[in-house]
């Protein structure tokens, strides 16, 4: 049996080192990357484990409007105020008088400090709560808030936005100097689908080498956010065995290849319409005709269009269907850590695995599916599960960079127009862990996929 570690970092226990002794934790981002949802989580994990009290400053925020946003995201604030858990502090007007708006801002954050006592407190924004106050003012701040870490054990936690404005960044700047924790969130959005929030670790860099320093943030009703990495975060461990082979039924294949050796990774690629989907399901169901047993995943077709395809060469699926697995998944409504996890979570019950459609993971999520690429890649070579991928070749993303050093073979599918016809070629770009040199053939779909000899120059 194979095993994955969970891809879930605790958020207290992990991130901020279990949150025992006084801190001072400061988040930033651009507007909307979800930091007032981080802040939320962070206090109902620390409420929900009885760690202690909560106390929420709002700064000219409503504090009906701001109750109501944790609802929705599953946080029930009421709950936590009639246990006595949390107590809201609003501020909603502020004096022109920068020695009275001092004086207010102290008075509020010693109020909030004796409700939590030895609990955390929490000021948003920070950019309202602190931006525009003197480097003089800035500095009784923070005195009182390490006078309250001293004596009360108090947790801080605020958030501030990347603003260009030299007020904000005064003290965002100040107060991350002295902060013991500083993380940054950030967001990528793709060309299509849900925009994908990060959070990097900036302070500590100490007893972090066992996770990524960016994890991926994952919303949920239940438990407010996941932060999550995904893959292998030790070191590749890997033994290659160039004698176990795997051989896929077609002729031509297996005479070019030798038989795959078991744990490489086979990449096919080539413009819209060459047929890499199908020569993939070529070679899926004859290898299951050969006994191996086959996990097809498509990122774009459904299940009964790749059925039709495959009808279409000869081959009926659905009398493999008990050794071949064949399920769709949009990449729209999946994140990278639980794909990893779709993924792995079949190792057991499959020899080989099909990824088709890896441009429509790159649509969706950028170039943060490399990373997946690479480490499911090694994870079917640690676990000698062979591997058979396709994606389309694209000007903007051209697969002779990153991704050739990773796959251990390449397959390239051409249409040239040659006498008012078109001509296919298949072209072994490389196959590393076999003796096979690069050369281009003709080749004809029709009862499956067959190769016209002789090779042709490339």
């Amino acid at each position: 049996m194979f095993n994955t570690l969970s891809p879930y970092v605790d958020i207290i226990d992990t991130l901020l080192e279990g949150l025992k002794g006084p801190s001072l934790i400061i988040l930033r981002g651009s507007t909307g990357t979800g930091k007032a949802y981080i802040m939320s989580s962070i206090i109902k994990s620390w409420i929900d484990r009885n760690m202690g009290r909560a106390s929420i400053i709002l700064y000219m925020i409503s504090e009906k409007i701001a109750k109501t946003e944790l609802v929705k995201h599953g946080i029930n604030p009421y709950e936590y105020e009639n246990m006595g858990l949390a107590k809201f502090f609003s501020i909603t007007g502020v004096s022109s008088d920068p020695r009275e708006r001092l004086s207010q801002l102290i008075s509020v954050i010693s109020d909030a400090v004796e409700f939590a006592d030895n609990g955390i407190v929490a000021i948003y924004p920070g950019d309202l709560a602190f931006g525009g106050l003197s480097l003089y003012d800035l500095m009784n701040i923070i005195g009182l808030m390490t006078e309250a870490m001293n004596d009360h054990e108090t947790k801080f936690i605020t958030a501030f936005t990347l603003s260009n404005d030299e007020r904000v960044r005064l003290a965002r700047d100040f107060l991350e100097e002295v902060a013991q924790y500083v993380f940054e969130v950030t967001m990528e959005v793709p060309e299509a689908g849900a925009p994908r929030r990060y959070l990097t670790i900036i302070k500590p860099l100490r007893g972090v080498g066992i996770i990524p320093r960016t994890l991926e943030i994952i919303p949920t009703r239940e438990a407010g956010i996941l932060l999550a990495h995904y893959g292998i975060t030790g070191n590749y461990d890997v033994e290659i065995d160039l004698s176990d082979k795997l051989f896929t039924g077609l002729e031509w294949f297996d005479k070019l290849t030798g038989g795959l050796v078991r744990g490489s990774s086979v990449l096919v690629t080539g413009r819209t319409g060459t047929g890499k989907t199908l020569l993939l399901l070529s070679l899926a169901y004859n290898t299951v005709q050969l006994g191996e047993r086959v996990l097809y995943i498509s990122f774009e077709e459904p299940p009964r269009q790749l059925i039709e395809a495959a009808r279409g060469m000869g081959y009926d699926l659905r009398q493999v269907l008990d050794k071949m697995k064949i399920i769709n998944i949009n990449p729209r409504s999946i994140t990278l850590t639980t794909l990893f996890s779709e993924v792995v979570k079949h190792i057991n019950d499959f020899s080989i695995i099909v990824l088709d459609g890896l441009h429509a993971l790159w649509k969706e999520f950028g170039t943060k599916y490399h990373r997946f690429l690479r480490d499911i890649t090694y994870f079917m070579k640690m676990n000698k599960r062979t591997l058979l991928m396709s994606k389309i070749l694209s000007r903007r993303e051209p697969v002779y960079t990153w991704l050739s050093s990773i796959v251990d073979g390449i397959i390239e599918l051409k249409m040239v127009k040659k006498n008012m016809k078109y001509q296919r070629i298949l072209c072994i770009r490389k196959m590393r862990l076999h003796p096979v040199s690069p050369r281009c053939y003709e080749y004809s779909i029709g009862a499956g996929i067959e190769l016209v000899e002789p090779s042709i120059d490339s």
